[in-house]
């Protein structure tokens, strides 16, 4: 998996702003299903889930799901 096709994957404020979040170790209960989909609990201003499905041959971000309460 890499990290900069998943980064070309999503607008370059939103993802800064989840790099930041994980660095403040603001995302928990991080967990995948070993296929391919990732799911974590963040707290931002507000907390909320987030799922992302990884095609793992490609590394590309097939889809997401995000309860945050910004807009992308």
């Amino acid at each position: 998996m890499n990290v900069n096709r998943i980064e070309d994957s999503f607008n370059s404020v939103i993802f800064a702003r989840g790099r930041e979040y994980y660095y403040k170790n603001k995302v928990k209960n991080f967990h995948t299903d070993g296929k391919g989909e990732f799911f974590a609990i963040v707290k931002g201003s507000k907390e909320y889930g987030v799922m992302v499905k990884i095609d793992m041959k490609t590394g590309n971000v097939k889809s997401y799901i995000c309860s945050c309460p910004c807009d992308y």
